[in-house]
């Protein structure tokens, strides 16, 4: 039987579902901001919609959404799929791949969060990654200041893509893929095997399922 989490520190301004049910099926829900390990199991949890709600704050929307978010990609990883990198190119990858995913987790947000409390939550998320990503020097040796127009620009960018002209998820992967291709970061036999990869590290349609049942 699954548990209800209750809150009781701060006032709710919107209700969402607790997206996060443990993958081993012991019907423990993972509390916000979410924990691999709160059920006790090693894997991460497997994100599944829910049928109830959960009440939670812009700061906690925020913390499930950063927590919900890949981390930046290692060299070794980068090598799992096939894509040789440096050190330095794995952080201009994790970069590049941070801008898809912050246009996809916004997006989200202006779709499913009322007006009134985007603000709040978009700083709160941006915050969480400027301390715990790019203080680390894990997305390249540019300060977070000067990122912030190469963010705007990706933005800017991919929402043309989408909105303008009605291009998919995996269509605006290959864009980011073609993109770094582009800036030399990776070569263009490894276009292909970086597609795969943005596939499971910028997982569009999962940031809409934790925030698609607002009330």
């Amino acid at each position: 039987m699954v548990r209800s989490v209750s809150h009781k520190s701060a006032p709710y301004l919107f209700r969402i579902p607790p997206s996060l049910l443990c993958s081993e099926g012991c019907g423990i829900t993972a509390m916000f901001p979410i924990q691999a390990d709160t059920c006790g199991h090693d894997a991460p949890c497997s994100i599944l919609v829910a049928n109830w709600e959960i009440e939670m704050t812009p700061t906690e929307a925020a913390a499930a959404l950063f927590n919900a978010m890949p981390q930046p990609l290692t060299v070794s990883q980068l090598e799992e799929y096939g894509v040789e990198a440096s050190e330095s190119t794995s952080s201009q990858i994790a970069r590049e791949i941070l801008s898809l995913n912050l246009y996809w987790i916004l997006a989200a947000v202006d779709a499913h969060i009322p007006a009134k409390y985007r603000a709040a939550i978009t700083e709160n998320l941006l915050e969480s990654v400027r301390k715990a990503w790019w203080e680390s020097g894990w997305c390249g040796a540019d300060t977070w200041d000067e990122y912030q127009p190469e963010l705007n620009d990706r933005q800017a960018h991919y929402a043309r893509l989408v909105d303008q002209e009605g291009i998919n998820p995996m269509g605006v992967c290959a864009e980011t893929a073609s993109l770094m291709e582009d800036q030399g970061i990776i070569s263009p036999e490894d276009r292909a095997k970086l597609l795969v990869l943005l596939i499971d590290y910028a997982p569009a349609l999962e940031y809409g399922k934790l925030l698609e049942k607002v009330g």
